[in-house]
C-alpha cells in the first residue's frame, strides 16, 4: 500500500515549493540494528516526575529485549521485547529534574551494536503547533538580535523543530526542520525569519526557564506550518467527533448554526489562499507531524492558529475543542492547552476570537490575550506582529499559575464583569472582576506614535441604537 507524503521547504522569500514522494508503508520498519524514534537524540530533554519519559522505535530483531542504561546504570525496569511488526517501547520509572549531562545507551540482547545519546536532561517538554505566528522565528521579532546573542545565557533550554510534512496516513517517522534535531540554546541555533525556532515558543520556553531559576530543564518542541486550518491538524476521529470534544451535547447540534452529519463529514474551511499555493488537506498534519511524536510525554501545548479559519467561527468553535480532546485521547495525556488569541489585525477577527473562546469549556484550558499588541506596519504583513516577546510572556504566565505549577499570579488580563450606561453624562463605567485589571493603563502598540491611536481611549462603545 502507497502513501503520498508531501515536506514542504520556505526560502528566504517564503516561496513554498512541494515535492512529492511515494513510499511503501513496510510491515517491518527499514532500519539495521536499534532504530530510535523521531526525536530521541542528543541534548534531548526527557519528561521529568510525575510523568514517565517515554522511549521508542524499531529492531530487525524480533523478540529481542531491547534494555537501556542512564550514565552506566542499567534500568531493569524499563526492558522491553521487540513486537512482530519490529516496534518497541518501554516508560522509564519517573526522575527528579536534573539537567545532567547524562547519557542514555540502548542494547538488545540479540544485537551487537548500541545506540548512544548524550547530554540528555529530564524537566518539562512542551509541544508548539499553529500556523504562521507560531511558525514565526525568533530572527523576525523586535529586538532579534540582541535576543539571539542572549540565548546563550539558558544551556538547559532545548530547542526542536518538526519538519513541516503531510500525509495521508498516519506517519510513524519526522524529520527536523532545522540542521539539528536537539540544539542548547545558543546563537548558533536560531535561522533566518521564518525558519526556526518558532519565537513564541521559545519566548514562552525562556521565560518559564526564568521562572523556575534554571532549575528545571524546559525542552520545546516546535510543529506548525503558515497558514493552515486547524482541520489539518486533526485526526479522523476528532473530525467525526459531534460532540465538539464534549462540547456540546447531541440534542444541541441540531439548534446550532453549524452541524455535522453524524457520518463524521463536515464542511471544508471556507478560508482564502494564494490560488498557487497547495495546502495540505484534512488531518494531513495530524498524520505527518503529530503522530509521529505521539509517545513523547509533553507537559502542555500551545496553540497559535484560526486566522485560517477566520471566515468560518462556527465550524471552529466545534473543531478546535474537538482537536483537543482529541489529542489528550491519543498522546494518553492531561495535556494542558493553552493557545494565544488573535492579535489585531484589519480583517476583523472578533468571530473567530469569539469561536476561540469554545476551548474553555473543557478542563485545563486557558489563553493569552494579543488583541492589544497588533502591528499593522510589520515588514511580515500586519497578520504577523513582531512583539512575540510579550506573547511568550503571557503564555508563560498562564502555565506558571496553571495545573502545572499552580503559583499565585495573575494570569489574564482585565476581565470585564459589567458596564453602567449614564446616559446624562453620555459615559460608560467599566468593572471589572477583582485582581486582573490592577494597575490598568494604557500602553502604545508597535505602530504607536502621534499619527496613530495612542492619543485616544482604549475602549470603543458600540451603541444599540442607530
Amino acid at each position: 500500500m502507497a502513501s503520498a507524503l508531501i515536506t514542504a521547504s520556505a526560502d528566504a522569500g517564503r516561496i513554498l515549493t512541494f515535492c512529492i514522494a511515494l513510499i511503501a508503508l513496510l510491515t517491518t520498519p527499514p532500519c539495521q540494528g536499534i532504530e530510535l524514534g523521531s526525536f530521541l537524540a542528543d541534548n534531548m530533554v526527557l519528561a521529568r516526575e510525575p510523568l514517565e519519559a517515554r522511549l521508542w522505535g524499531w529492531s530487525d530483531d524480533v523478540g529481542e529485549t531491547i534494555s537501556v542504561s542512564i550514565d552506566g546504570e542499567e534500568i531493569s525496569e524499563a526492558s522491553t521485547t521487540v513486537q512482530d511488526d519490529g516496534s518497541w517501547i518501554m516508560n522509564l520509572p519517573p526522575r527528579e529534574a536534573s539537567a545532567g549531562p547524562h547519557t542514555l545507551t540502548f542494547s538488545g540482547s540479540g544485537s551487537t551494536s548500541a545506540v548512544t545519546l548524550k547530554n540528555v536532561a529530564f524537566g518539562d517538554v512542551f509541544l508548539c503547533s499553529g500556523q504562521s505566528n507560531m511558525e514565526f522565528a525568533v530572527k523576525g521579532a523586535f529586538n532579534s538580535d540582541a535576543e539571539i546573542v542572549n540565548s546563550v545565557n539558558y544551556p538547559n533550554l532545548r530547542l526542536a523543530n518538526v519538519n513541516k510534512t503531510a500525509a495521508d496516513d498516519p506517519q510513524d517517522r519526522v524529520g527536523s526542520k532545522s540542521p539539528y534535531v536537539w540544539a542548547v540554546s545558543a546563537p548558533d541555533a536560531f535561522g533566518a525569519p521564518w525558519q526556526w525556532p518558532s519565537a513564541v515558543c521559545y519566548f514562552f520556553g525562556r521565560d518559564l526557564y526564568r521562572m523556575l531559576g534554571g532549575k528545571v530543564p524546559i525542552g520545546l518542541v516546535s510543529a506548525p506550518w503558515g497558514g493552515q486550518s486547524v482541520t489539518a491538524f486533526s485526526s479522523p476521529d476528532a473530525m467525526s467527533d459531534p460532540t465538539c470534544g464534549g462540547t456540546v451535547h447531541l440534542p444541541d447540534m441540531y439548534t446550532s448554526k453549524y452541524h455535522m452529519e453524524l457520518k463524521g463529514t463536515v464542511e471544508e474551511p471556507t478560508a482564502k489562499v494564494p490560488h498557487h499555493r497547495k495546502l495540505p488537506e484534512t488531518s494531513q498534519l495530524w498524520n505527518a507531524m503529530i503522530h509521529p511524536i505521539i509517545n513523547m510525554r509533553f507537559a502542555a501545548a500551545l496553540w497559535y492558529q484560526g486566522e485560517a479559519d477566520a471566515n468560518d467561527p462556527d465550524s471552529y468553535a466545534c473543531r478546535f475543542p474537538a482537536m483537543i480532546a482529541d489529542w489528550r485521547r491519543k498522546f494518553d495525556l492531561r495535556l494542558p492547552f493553552y493557545f494565544v488569541q488573535l492579535a489585531a489585525h484589519k480583517q476583523d477577527f472578533s468571530l473567530i476570537r469569539e469561536a476561540q473562546m469554545a476551548a474553555l469549556k473543557l478542563d485545563d484550558v486557558s489563553y493569552a490575550v494579543a488583541i492589544d499588541i497588533g502591528d499593522p506596519t510589520s515588514p511580515w504583513g500586519a497578520v504577523h506582529p513582531r512583539r512575540k516577546q510579550e506573547v511568550g510572556r503571557r503564555l508563560s504566565r498562564a502555565v506558571w499559575g496553571g495545573p502545572l505549577y499552580g503559583r499565585d499570579v495573575i494570569t489574564s488580563g482585565p476581565l470585564v464583569r459589567g458596564a453602567i450606561v449614564d446616559k446624562e453624562t453620555s459615559s460608560v463605567t467599566v468593572t471589572f472582576v477583582p485582581g486582573t485589571a490592577s494597575n490598568l493603563h494604557a500602553n502604545g502598540t508597535a505602530a504607536c506614535d502621534e499619527n496613530e491611536c495612542c492619543n485616544t481611549s482604549p475602549f470603543e462603545v458600540r451603541s444599540s441604537t442607530k
